[in-house]
């Protein structure tokens, strides 16, 4: 028999915050390594360039910014960005003064697509919470909090 375990609101909107943080904030492996893993990549680097794009929507974005957060080529910063662009995600803004320096900003739909990928996150998080209990739920944090703290160090490859 399952025991129903309530957690307060606001932990609950911190725990998944946090985790979300921790699991979707860098898709960085190593400092001197690129993905290779193209599917992975089309799949994740258009959600990590659309929540970039949203949790920075006041700032002038350059692709170069998104290849530097994503620790990934230019080249493959673009494919991503031509996808985006083609799903009407994202737009694309020429400068004024010089033609080829261009800023990436979302479109409504992209703005939509990313509030609904992070509802639907905050649910599965939310189970999940719901399923390991407060005290589970903070340790989890934790664990996760070293492992990005590992991975930003350089020492989880």
């Amino acid at each position: 028999m399952r025991v129903e375990i309530m957690i307060d609101e606001k932990i609950l909107e911190e725990l998944s915050d946090a985790f979300y943080r921790k699991t979707h904030s860098s898709h960085k492996k190593d400092q001197n390594k690129k993905h290779d893993h193209k599917h992975h990549q089309d799949k994740h680097g258009m959600h990590f360039v659309l929540g970039y794009l949203y949790d920075n929507q006041n700032q002038e974005i350059f692709p170069m910014d998104l290849s530097e957060a994503m620790n990934v080529s230019a080249p493959r910063i673009t494919a991503i960005l031509k996808e985006c662009e083609k799903k009407e995600l994202i737009q694309k803004i020429h400068s004024q003064e010089d033609k080829r320096m261009v800023t990436v900003s979302l479109t409504e739909k992209g703005k939509e697509q990313i509030l609904r990928q992070r509802e639907k996150w905050d649910r599965q998080i939310r189970l999940l919470m719901d399923r390991i209990g407060p005290e589970d739920s903070q340790a989890l944090v934790r664990i996760l909090e070293a492992y990005s703290q590992l991975k930003e160090e350089g020492l989880w490859k």
